[in-house]
């Protein structure tokens, strides 16, 4: 993309969405493997409780955990790509 004339904007955007994508994606499968063993826990006593008080707490780091490591990874990797030939 270089040689033809793009823009670093041009260049980095894409990676950087596709890596939000797939964080968003290992967000939403992740978050309902945690749902399935927590209706499995469910049978437990004891540590069905633990897990019940900070439900919304784990849900939402479970889900952002994904997308946000996407993040870091596409700036750290975009860090070097510069419009130099």
């Amino acid at each position: 993309m270089k040689l033809v004339g793009a823009k670093l904007s041009t260049i980095k955007i894409p990676v950087i969405l596709n890596g939000l994508t797939a964080g968003l994606l290992s967000g939403v499968l992740s978050l309902s493997i945690f749902t399935f063993f927590q209706e499995q826990i469910q049978s437990l006593g004891a540590l069905a409780t633990i897990i019940n008080i900070h439900r919304l707490v784990h849900l939402i780091i479970i889900f952002l955990t994904g997308p946000v490591l996407a993040l870091i990874v596409s700036v750290f990797t975009l860090r070097k790509v510069s419009i130099k030939i």
